[in-house]
């Protein structure tokens, strides 16, 4: 009694003796241990230690290589016999070393189940309990074995491994500095991942075998939940997200649910591991250690921290206040036998449900995907049932039920799918429990965009699209006005899904938050307040800032300027001069002036921003339009004459084309001359592949570009982009060009710049006229007539 009563006033009574004995016990996983450290991060370090020199001399002696002395060709020679076989030792190596991390991850598991051996064994149970020892030694002591036998060999390992790294020159291995960069990563984040991982191993190993009082479910059951937890996490994340109205979801796409499923690194070893590999993958192991290492940003690698010391304190209470003679029974605590397998069915629903709900809510991002699964949706319904009953029943099997009370495990079995259900249901409909109407902070955001659609008017006026009737967007990052305007129209528009009815019309906003976080949203919304947005939208602020992307605005918040300007290969140095004339012709935007121009004549703009003589960034492109009148004065001050583009000034040969779709330059220039295919293809030094003969599946004429007839017509046309194509009207398209013939064209690189524009087709009479005027070929398609071409080969 002397002895337990001096356990029960000492905090760690006999400890040292305690622990010793344990780590005696543990001798075999101890060895095991130190080979695995020894051969994963020390032994690839060691391989490229000897390897530098190697490579270093072989890059010395490159230089000779074109004449090398025979001492220099021998020397060669053997340094490329040494490397080869260095290197088949590193490839070995490496192999070696995985599975040597794998062995250290699986045996920090064995390790921990046979240090804490009395809470599934019960011939040891009795004679652990009768030492007169008490809990905080039992617990710590056992806790300070497990770390010793597998932390502390795989925490030298990694120190060992960092002291190699530094006496390694990988700079002879490329000049780029890649090699550096991924071995770095390896020995850095992933390295001190992996320890973590361990860690957090032991935590939730232990948490879970505290409910448990055999071998069996002591085994099954952690590894189970290290799957089970991050798809909890991540999926009843989505699952709520799922449910706020305005949601956009990617399921389909494997970059934007990884991106978002970084906190899964607090979870459990499995998370961490899955977003580390992910981490360093997508950033090729050249960024920084926290961008490489999740953990190592605060936002993850504090919560994993929280966790993993909340399941050493769960495990620490469990197993102290656990009753010894429970030990021998599937659970130690009552209600776990429906907890634990309930977790694990849980897993199964979620994501069934998280699928289901977008589906019937339309938040998928993407048709094929919808499609697929919306077909598929009773038979993921079948499937949950069916899989999650076979894994009950087997989890019941475990733990010792027999088939005589099989229909007691089927009820357990039916209500747990049933609560499981249910709880995803109400995570689902909980609207984000308060997400949907979060609105952020403009001094939390470090960017943002705004963007309104109509689905209803795309395609029923192509030849306007550029004029943002149909689609627009704004954008500002920290500081910008735009922030304030973006989050009072975000105020304004309705969070629930039943106040408007859909009738095409869509207001979508994007934040990416100075945390890194990101949050998206779509709404539908009623033509009135559509209209009411628009008008907030189309403002001198707005159509600025929809001119330079996020880039751009952030580099010429830090007072980076203009370097060149250039157009169609013609390039000018400029200043900042250009901003401030853009800044004034945009005063002249709001709605009315959009709705009162039928169409808009534009050029593309590229220049480079950098600071002081130090080009930064290089080919930002800017859209200029005919009614911009500071900017062209600007612009022709550096001498680009960008008035030309909109007038025809200094272009020479017009053609005018009914229904194309597509086209040859070459060939309208050709054709129109008269020139045979085989001639033509001569004059532009072309090979010839097979075809004989024109293919010019449309109708047009040919003028030049001082017709008068022409230059009225262009008065009312717009810019296109590329070549538009209807079946149920006709669609006429000018195009300009600078070359007079075609030898003049296949002369000239700066031909390959023709104006480019779209007849309105209130004057489709006007460009018939022209054409037939000046026609080359008329061309009927196959489906009507006879589909004969007529052509005349006339230079008009």
């Amino acid at each position: 009694m002397t002895a337990q009563n001096s356990a029960n006033k000492s905090v760690f009574y006999k400890f040292l003796p305690y622990y010793l004995n344990k780590v005696k016990y543990l001798r075999p996983q101890l060895i095991m241990s130190i080979i695995f450290s020894v051969l994963s991060y020390p032994a690839f370090m060691l391989i490229i230690n000897i390897l530098c020199p190697v490579e270093r001399d072989l890059l010395e002696l490159s230089q000779y290589i074109s004449d090398p002395t025979p001492e220099q060709y021998e020397m060669n020679m053997a340094l490329l016999d040494k490397r080869s076989l260095l290197y088949s030792l590193l490839i070995a190596e490496i192999i070696i070393g995985v599975l040597s991390l794998v062995g250290l991850f699986i045996f920090t598991f064995v390790t921990t189940l046979r240090s804490f051996r009395c809470l599934h064994n019960k011939s040891v149970v009795d004679m652990d309990m009768s030492l007169p020892i008490n809990h905080n030694t039992r617990f710590f002591g056992d806790l300070a074995a497990v770390f010793t036998v597998n932390i502390l060999p795989h925490l030298i390992a990694i120190l060992l491994a960092q002291i190699l790294l530094q006496f390694a020159d990988l700079s002879a291995f490329d000049t780029q500095g890649e090699t550096q960069a991924i071995v770095d990563a390896i020995m850095g984040p992933m390295a001190f991942t992996g320890l973590f991982m361990c860690i957090m191993e032991v935590a939730l190993t232990l948490l879970m075998i505290s409910f448990c009082g055999r071998l069996a479910e002591a085994c099954i059951y952690p590894i189970l939940m290290n799957f089970a937890i991050p798809v909890i996490h991540s999926m009843s994340v989505n699952l709520v997200e799922s449910g706020v109205y305005g949601a956009v979801l990617y399921p389909s796409s494997f970059t934007a649910v990884m991106g978002s499923a970084y906190p899964i690194t607090a979870s459990s070893p499995l998370g961490m591991l899955i977003m580390t590999l992910y981490s360093m993958i997508s950033t090729d192991c050249k960024w920084s250690v926290s961008d490489c290492g999740p953990i190592f940003r605060p936002e993850y690698g504090i919560p994993a921290l929280l966790v993993t010391l909340a399941c050493f304190a769960g495990a620490y209470f469990l197993i102290k206040y656990r009753r010894a003679e429970r030990v021998g029974m599937p659970y130690v605590y009552k209600g776990m036998g429906l907890v634990i397998p309930g977790i694990v069915i849980f897993a199964i629903t979620v994501p069934v449900s998280y699928f289901i709900s977008i589906n019937v809510r339309g938040q998928e991002d993407t048709m094929d995907y919808y499609s697929f699964t919306q077909n598929n949706i009773p038979g993921m319904i079948i499937g949950t049932i069916i899989s999650t009953f076979i894994l009950y029943i087997i989890m019941e099997l475990i733990s010792g039920r027999n088939f005589r009370k099989f229909g007691l495990s089927v009820a357990k079995w039916a209500g747990t799918l049933a609560a499981c259900a249910l709880i995803c249901f109400g995570l689902n409909m909980s609207n984000g429990f308060g997400a949907a109407y979060y609105v952020p902070n403009p001094d939390r955001v470090a960017s943002a965009s705004m963007s309104y659609y109509d689905s209803n008017s795309f395609g029923e006026e192509y030849r306007t699209s550029s004029l943002t009737k149909n689609q627009f967007t704004i954008k500002g990052v920290s500081g910008d006005d735009i922030l304030q305007t973006v989050r009072e129209v975000h105020d304004e528009i309705p969070k629930n899904n039943g106040d408007v009815a859909s009738d095409g019309k869509y207001v979508s906003f994007y934040y990416v938050m100075k945390d890194g976080t990101q949050l998206e949203r779509r709404y539908s919304v009623s033509s009135e307040l559509f209209g009411e947005i628009r008008r907030k939208m189309v403002t001198p602020e707005g159509w600025y800032s929809s001119l330079f992307s996020l880039d751009e605005n952030i580099l010429l918040n830090k007072g980076y300027s203009v370097n060149r300007i250039w157009m169609n290969d013609i390039a000018k140095y400029g200043n900042n001069k250009l901003f401030d004339a853009i800044r004034q012709d945009c005063q002249k935007i709001n709605v009315d002036f959009i709705e009162n121009e039928p169409a808009w004549k534009y050029t593309d703009l590229y220049y480079d921003i950098g600071s002081g003589d130090q080009l930064t960034s290089s080919s930002y492109n800017l859209r200029v339009y005919d009614w911009m009148d500071n900017t062209i004065a600007y612009l022709e001050s550096l001498d680009i004459n960008v008035g030309a583009q909109f007038t025809g000034e200094d272009f020479y040969t017009a053609f005018i084309l009914k229904n194309v779709n597509s086209l040859d330059d070459c060939e309208l220039f050709g054709q129109s001359e008269g020139y045979s295919y085989s001639e033509m293809n001569r004059i532009m030094s072309r090979e010839i592949y097979g075809q004989n003969d024109y293919d010019l599946k449309f109708s047009y004429g040919r003028t030049t570009a001082s017709d008068p007839e022409l230059n009225r017509l262009m008065k009312v046309c717009g810019t296109a982009d590329y070549y538009y194509y209807s079946s149920d009207e006709d669609i006429y398209t000018i195009l300009l060009y600078k070359a007079y013939d075609l030898s003049d064209y296949a002369m000239n690189y700066r031909n390959d710049y023709p104006i480019h524009l779209v007849v309105p087709k209130e004057y489709n009479d006007q460009a018939e006229a022209l054409m037939q005027s000046c026609l080359v070929q008329e061309y009927i398609p196959e489906d009507t007539a006879t589909a004969e071409i007529e052509s005349t080969y006339s230079v008009a």
